[in-house]
């Protein structure tokens, strides 16, 4: 196998890596929006996300990556998970 098959190869098994990864983080927040509901907790948190955006802003530094780039993809992570926290809250209470 040639060096650009060989790290396509490693590099389509870090993507699988990071599909797990997002499914896991996924079944946690399907967990979590009944939860809050329960609890009276809105699903909403600004504070929340700005400490959040801190934290991975800070970890992008430390290993040498965009923070627009991080910044960007959690936000399109954060928002799908609102979403599914929703969703999964409004299923609880059917």
């Amino acid at each position: 196998m040639s060096e650009v098959g060989r790290l396509r190869k490693e590099i389509e098994g870090i993507d699988r890596e990071l599909i797990r990864l997002l499914a896991r983080r996924f079944e946690q927040v399907r967990r979590l929006g009944p939860c809050k509901e329960r609890e009276g907790v809105s699903i909403e948190d600004p504070a929340r996300e700005r400490e959040l955006d801190r934290l991975h802003g800070q970890l992008a530094r430390q290993l040498g990556l965009s923070e627009e780039l991080v910044a960007r993809i959690f936000q399109a992570v954060l928002a799908e998970s609102k979403r599914q926290q929703a969703e999964a809250a409004a299923a609880e209470r059917s």
